[in-house]
C-alpha cells in the first residue's frame, strides 16, 4: 500500500464557516483555508475547504498569505 504525502503548495484562500464547530475554541466558526498540494494536479484544479489544523506543517505559507491577503479571516488565534 502506497502512503501519499499531502504536502502543501500554496495557500488559495481563506474563510470563516459559521456552520461548523471550531474543537479549539467551543464555538461554532470554523476557520477554513483552500489549499493546493505539491503532486495532486487534479485536486487542485478544484480545491475543497479544509480546517486550519491541515495547515500547521506551513506557517510561513500562512503567515505569506496573510501579509498579502490582509482582509482574509485568519490566522487562528491557536497560531
Amino acid at each position: 500500500e502506497e502512503e501519499f504525502e499531502w504536502k502543501v503548495d500554496e495557500v488559495v484562500d481563506s474563510s470563516m464557516n459559521r456552520a461548523k464547530k471550531d474543537p479549539a475554541m467551543s464555538r461554532k466558526r470554523l476557520l477554513e483555508y483552500k489549499l493546493q498540494y505539491r503532486g495532486f494536479e487534479g485536486w487542485n484544479s478544484v480545491p475543497s475547504w479544509q480546517p486550519y489544523w491541515d495547515t500547521v506543517e506551513c506557517p510561513q505559507l500562512i503567515a505569506n498569505f496573510h501579509h498579502a491577503k490582509t482582509t482574509k479571516p485568519g490566522p487562528h488565534e491557536s497560531f
